[in-house]
């Protein structure tokens, strides 16, 4: 997928012109909620859009109809005028008065045409324009909809949401899942980009299944972890309850099979499918808001924080790097982790920006 500036450029004129499909706008929301410097790129193209759609959604608009039936009705009114100036032009001593009266109904009616003809298309722009505003700002807060399909965003913050047959889904900030609104058919199928914590409404005749690219994880009632955000190559399940298939679209006949406490690393592109006993105790932090480190170097617990926090923390030299800290952090904020382990290895932290460095003399 090309990454420049046009692609996304063309998405949001996509997006405006109602020509977006739900995975574009998927890529479209990620990309904008990435950088600052996207928002507001994204901001500048809908206030440009909004100037010129107010004229052109207007000028689109079909009231030729109204036109038709106003232009009749005033057609027909002329009609009965010109009948009865036809009697009244029997009287020979009125017949120039009434020429001349005739002459000005007929201006008083091509004015009134026109001005009832300028308010009307004046009401369906502002109408149209109003329209135009609202559906961007609806489109940002939370989600959006086509027939039959939806599709939440966890814009800034974790989100929790019910499926259409009772699954509860949770999503960590910057992740998306498409689903149906209603499910037919003999499997439950959603979409998911990114992490999402699911707990899948028990049924045995129609399975769950989650896809993401060439991913398929089948479940029939469970609990489990998902990150389809590719780390090193690889996506991610961690299974709570229950239990999970894993397959790729082109051959379901290599599924693999969780088991409670086992965890499976997808190579994205490719076909490997490894398990193994989960030993990440803090796989769920960003929904939990508990972090826990057991003699844990620095490194790993800042590479940690890192992802919960949606933080970009630097360790500055390698004095500091390997040092171990025991601690656990119950729904703090990340000042106060960083200051808690700035007291515990005497660090010295920079801010600059949004990026944080921590630097120090080497363990105590």
């Amino acid at each position: 997928m090309e990454n420049g500036l046009t692609y996304y450029t063309d998405l949001i004129n996509k997006y405006f012109s109602g020509e977006c499909s739900p995975e574009e706008a998927r890529i479209l929301m990620t990309w904008i909620l990435a950088e600052k410097e996207n928002n507001k790129l994204f901001e500048e193209y809908r206030k440009t859009w909004n100037i010129i759609e107010k004229d052109r959604v207007g000028k689109q608009i079909d009231a030729e109809h109204e036109w038709l039936v106003m232009d009749a009705m005033l057609m027909e009114r002329k009609k009965v005028r010109k009948s009865e100036s036809q009697k009244m032009r029997r009287s020979a001593g009125k017949e120039a008065d009434l020429t001349v009266k005739h002459q000005l109904s007929g201006i008083q009616h091509t004015i009134s045409y026109r001005h009832i003809r300028t308010s009307i298309t004046l009401l369906l722009r502002v109408a149209a324009f109003l329209l135009l505003i609202a559906i961007p700002s609806y489109f940002l807060v939370r989600y959006f909809s086509q027939p039959g399909i939806k599709q939440v965003i966890a814009q800034n913050k974790v989100f929790e949401t019910s499926l259409p047959d009772g699954t509860v889904v949770t999503l960590n900030k910057g992740s998306s899942l498409e689903y149906p609104s209603r499910f037919k058919g003999k499997t439950r199928n959603v979409k998911l980009h990114g992490e999402g914590f699911f707990k899948v409404k028990h049924d045995n005749k129609h399975s769950f299944i989650i896809s993401s690219g060439n991913i398929r994880i089948e479940v029939m009632g469970t609990i489990f972890y998902v990150n389809t955000l590719p780390e090193e190559g690889f996506a991610g399940v961690i299974l709570t309850s229950g239990a999970v298939a894993i397959y790729y679209a082109d051959n379901p006949s290599g599924k693999v099979i969780l088991k409670p406490g086992e965890k499976a690393r997808i190579l994205i592109d490719g076909k490997e499918i490894d398990k193994e006993q989960n030993e990440d105790p803090n796989y769920l932090a960003w929904k939990t808001g508990t972090l826990i480190f057991n003699g844990d170097p620095l490194s790993k617990i800042i590479s940690v924080i890192n992802k919960v926090y949606h933080s970009d923390i630097r360790i500055q030299g390698n004095n500091i790097s390997g040092c171990q800290v025991t601690v656990t952090f119950t729904e703090q904020s990340l000042g106060s982790v960083l200051n808690v382990l700035k007291a515990t290895l005497d660090l010295q932290i920079k801010y600059t920006g949004a990026k944080i460095e921590l630097s120090g003399n080497g363990c105590k």
